[in-house]
């Protein structure tokens, strides 16, 4: 979890943040499980202002490679688009993560460029790949599918 850096909260500490976030508008969190049940990691969606989120995920090592991230990115998405009225979306990656760059481009992000030395991760500068998606990129995807809205909100 090099991009959220060493963890400083305990699991109920972050739980009551994430509450409170919900509870002040500022953000939404939600747990991405597996077939199982088991929960594998989260997705959230920041609120910046201005009608603008940040989309962001992890998963832990063993629930990579099956799509969990790009179905529960694109759920999310969708959902801040259309429910919380965002003109934008952003997601952000370190150039290095190939993983995350190809689950914001599966989900219909554009790739905008890097931002060099953006944000600060363990005391240390890092670039980032900024991507975006608006609510015209779900009309022309979802235009080009001719699959079911399920389909499309699995992310296929």
């Amino acid at each position: 979890m090099r991009a959220f850096g060493r963890p400083t909260m305990s699991a109920e500490q972050l739980l009551e943040l994430n509450r409170s976030r919900w509870d002040h508008d500022e953000a939404a969190t939600f747990s991405i499980c597996d077939a199982t049940g088991a929960c594998v990691g989260h997705v959230f969606v920041n609120l910046s202002g201005m009608r603008r989120g940040g989309v962001g995920y992890w998963l832990l090592p063993e629930a990579r490679g099956r799509g969990l991230a790009t179905r529960a990115v694109t759920l999310v998405s969708r959902w801040a688009l259309r429910e919380l009225a965002l003109a934008r979306l952003a997601l952000l990656t370190e150039p290095s993560n190939r993983q995350s760059q190809r689950v914001a481009e599966r989900c219909g992000f554009h790739r905008e460029g890097v931002l060099r030395s953006y944000p600060e991760i363990d005391g240390r500068r890092v670039d980032s790949v900024a991507f975006s998606l608006l609510p015209s990129d779900l009309s022309a995807r979802l235009q080009g599918h001719s699959g079911t809205l399920a389909d499309s909100a699995s992310g296929l």
